[in-house]
């Protein structure tokens, strides 16, 4: 239900930013993720050879015993169904290891492997707190997104539903990456109109009262909020079951904007007021569950009879309400179909009724 399709742009220019002059020039390039582990060496010339050892090089003593235990290639099995692949792909998934590839020495195995760099300075970081954070750490590009993408949707979710958030990179001297946050959130949109068309029973500002949020969301000068609405109209359809509308068909909300406003019409189907028809009660009990033949039907009431005679049979059986709709007569047959849970639960329901 989105009115604006709202996209990270991780990957383009800077330009029309409110930092363009920063994140323009050669040095910023596109924040990318790796795609894919790259091509794995041929090292399956004797495939007889048995793994006598399995090291990973590059780093220091203790971080390799720590992505040591991320492989699954093992001293003691032979090389050609060492998981290779596999193991080369569960470093990148790490998120700490920037380039990785497989060595073998007779019966060595070693992946060598080189670290993501560490972040140095975020640009305009101070608009977004948490980007900020990221300096000092090690850059991982998919964290980035990850982190990027957050903040885009907290702004939409606060009515910046065009919010667009850019980061690029440049790398300087040594293993330090700068980042540039680029950010436009747009304007706040707030909700305009919203008008509940087809609706006649109840007036729009009995529907309106139905929706469960605060005041500043989805009301006439709130925020938009798509999940909640859809809360809401299950309120909307709820109000006109009490009404014996039990045919009410709420449909997809149609938005549309007018600058930074958001109208919202919500189509309505009111259907027919629905009477009792027949009560048709389970052998043993006649209509001892506060129904009447004639009298308005409405979901309550329907509930509040099922529950009265699941607790007059008790936990031996789930007791099921079923209702056949009759639309020329407009009016709603009940019966209930009882599912005991083991035949002794009948046999002992039956016995304390007849004895």
């Amino acid at each position: 239900m989105r009115l604006a399709i709202v996209t990270l742009l991780v990957a383009g220019a800077c330009a029309h930013r409110p930092t363009e002059t920063i994140c323009a020039g050669t040095a910023w390039t596109d924040l990318t993720t790796r795609q894919a582990t790259p091509a794995m060496p041929q090292v399956v010339a004797k495939p007889d050879v048995t793994i006598g050892s399995v090291e990973v090089r590059g780093v220091d003593p203790e971080l390799a015993t720590s992505l040591r235990g991320a492989l699954e290639t093992r001293p003691g099995i032979r090389l050609a169904d060492a998981p290779l692949r596999h193991d080369l792909a569960a470093l990148y998934q790490l998120g700490v290891v920037d380039t990785a590839h497989v060595e073998v020495d007779g019966g060595t195995v070693a992946f060598v492997v080189t670290l993501e760099p560490t972040v140095g300075r975020v640009v305009h970081g101070e608009l977004h707190e948490r980007l900020r954070w990221l300096t000092g750490t090690p850059f991982e590009a998919r964290r980035v997104q990850r982190m990027a993408e957050a903040i885009e949707r907290n702004l939409v979710a606060d009515g910046h539903l065009d919010a667009q958030i850019a980061v690029r990179r440049a790398a300087r001297s040594g293993s330090v990456v700068d980042l540039c946050v680029a950010s436009r959130p747009g304007p706040r949109v707030a909700i305009g109109n919203v008008t509940f068309v087809g609706a006649r029973a109840l007036t729009p500002a009995a529907l309106l009262h139905e929706f469960k949020d605060a005041a500043d969301v989805n009301h006439p000068g709130g925020r938009y909020d798509e999940d909640a609405l859809a809360t809401d109209l299950l309120y909307v359809s709820a109000a006109y079951w009490e009404r014996g509308m039990l045919n009410v068909k709420v449909g997809e909300p149609k938005l549309s904007r007018r600058g930074a406003k958001l109208d919202i019409a919500i189509p309505i189907t009111e259907g027919p007021v629905f009477q009792l028809g027949s009560i048709t009660a389970p052998l043993g009990f006649p209509a001892a569950v506060g129904l009447r033949s004639g009298e308005l039907a409405t979901r309550s009431k329907l509930t509040t009879a099922n529950n009265a005679m699941q607790a007059a049979i008790g936990e031996g059986a789930n007791v099921y309400i079923r209702t056949a709709v009759d639309l020329d007569r407009k009016r709603i047959d009940i019966s209930w179909e009882v599912q005991w849970r083991s035949p002794w639960d009948a046999v002992a329901f039956w016995h304390s009724r007849l004895f």
